[in-house]
């Protein structure tokens, strides 16, 4: 038997509602609630999904997909995870996958200043002690390819979301051939998902990063006369990146800009810095709810699934 359990972080149980019915598995919530000090407590409705099922053993012979995002507040929110997949694991599943639509510290993925702690392969290294069989990622790194890959010692598939975020850029927005727009040439792996939809009209940025708040980005020259462009990212934190790219466009003489992107942090008032920047629309998943979130992830999830034999 197979089963799909949601989280409690943002869109997570609504996504794994969503992926539960393209798939045609039954869903349930994982129960959450927290004590006076903060302190958290998880629980399986097991009552639920095995009512004669023995003690300890209630997902005996089950495969179980886990949904649960890592968004805002981060750590209660991994804490969640971990606290889940244990109770998981400990009840005898026979597999666990984990579906992690936004994964907090994916970029903190090496020792950019001398002391500091890679975060990434620290949660890789609990996800794997805690029993997790597969997991799978979205647009986890633009610099990670689409696919397969391994997560410290875990299958993982990472699926991206930039085909649907194109497909609704032309068929909702109505753009068609424009300047696409990559602030990042280490991003180059997200480009066959793009080009086949909106054309092949593409530009890559040259980004430096010198610290948290501190970009410079290098573009191409050459005008732009009118023509619309789109700026495709995975995250939007502070917008700093696409502050730039957007100014560097209207500079140059660009119509319509619209921003395309997988996660939508907005720290800091960044969306309305975004739009101060003469960026026209913004279009961006659910995998954190905010209000440009109008491209639904859960088909590209349950696609995922399929794909990775997961």
């Amino acid at each position: 038997m197979r089963i799909v359990l949601g989280g409690n972080c943002g869109s997570s149980s609504r996504i794994g509602y969503d992926v539960a019915k393209r798939l045609n598995l039954p869903f349930y919530r994982v129960e959450k609630r927290k004590f006076r000090d903060t302190e958290m407590l998880v629980r399986l409705p097991v009552e639920k999904i095995a009512p004669s099922g023995k003690s300890k053993k209630e997902l005996e012979g089950m495969d179980v997909i886990y949904v649960q995002s890592t968004a805002p507040r981060q750590s209660e929110h991994l804490l969640e995870l971990f606290l889940t997949v244990e109770n998981i694991k400990s009840r005898q599943a026979r597999s666990l996958t984990l579906v992690v639509p936004y994964l907090a510290h994916a970029r903190q993925d090496k020792e950019f200043s001398p002391g500091e702690t890679i975060s990434n392969k620290v949660i890789g290294k609990i996800l794997k002690d805690l029993g997790v069989d597969k997991l799978i990622t979205v647009d986890v790194h633009f610099h990670r390819e689409v696919g397969n890959y391994c997560f410290e010692g875990i299958d993982s598939y990472n699926a991206t979301a930039t085909e649907a975020l194109a497909k609704y850029v032309r068929e909702k927005i109505g753009v068609d051939s424009p300047k696409i727009i990559i602030p990042d040439f280490g991003h180059k792996p997200i480009v066959e998902f793009i080009t086949p939809i909106l054309g092949d009209d593409v530009e890559f940025g040259k980004k430096v990063r010198t610290g948290e708040t501190n970009v410079n980005i290098a573009f191409p020259e050459g005008r732009l006369k009118g023509r619309p462009a789109v700026i495709f990212d995975d995250m939007i934190s502070g917008g700093i990146t696409a502050i730039k790219t957007a100014q560097n466009l209207k500079q140059r003489g660009a119509g319509k800009i619209i921003l395309a992107v997988t996660h939508t942090l907005y720290i800091n008032g960044a969306r309305h810095k975004l739009l101060d920047a003469e960026i026209d629309r913004i279009v961006a998943t659910d995998t954190i709810r905010k209000e440009d979130s109008v491209v639904k992830i859960a088909p590209v999830i349950a696609d995922a699934i399929i794909e990775s034999g997961f």
